[in-house]
């Protein structure tokens, strides 16, 4: 039996300055089976915003614009959960978009089997 999440960002939250904004995400294994080599993507549009943090679940490395979170194994029924945050410019015209996907493989292949969000 395959793996399978859902994977969403709640509504961001933005401070009263308006120069800083914190997403909460989670992420679940809907599927019937243990997942392996889990990693949840997470990019920021504008790219030259840039993430300052990333705290909950899973072990996080933040290269400016994208935040690569990742877990071993993924059991079925298992929700994890993270918070992602940025700092915004003075400056900044327009909105802030974040986007994500999950990528794993099936203890059954071989091969990384991907979902976006």
């Amino acid at each position: 039996m395959a793996g399978s999440f859902e994977f969403s960002y709640e509504t961001p939250q933005i401070s009263e300055e308006t120069d800083h904004v914190t997403w909460e995400w989670t992420a679940t294994n809907t599927g019937a089976a243990t997942v392996t080599q889990v990693t949840l993507t997470s990019s920021l549009s504008p790219y030259a915003l840039q993430f300052t943090k990333s705290s909950g679940d899973g072990d996080s490395t933040i290269t400016g614009s994208t935040v690569k979170t990742r877990f071993a194994t993924v059991a079925p029924g298992v929700t994890l959960r993270g918070t992602l945050e940025a700092d915004l410019p003075a400056d900044l015209d327009g909105p802030v978009q974040i986007s994500g996907r999950v990528t794993w493989k099936d203890a059954a292949q071989a091969e990384t089997v991907p979902t976006a969000t």
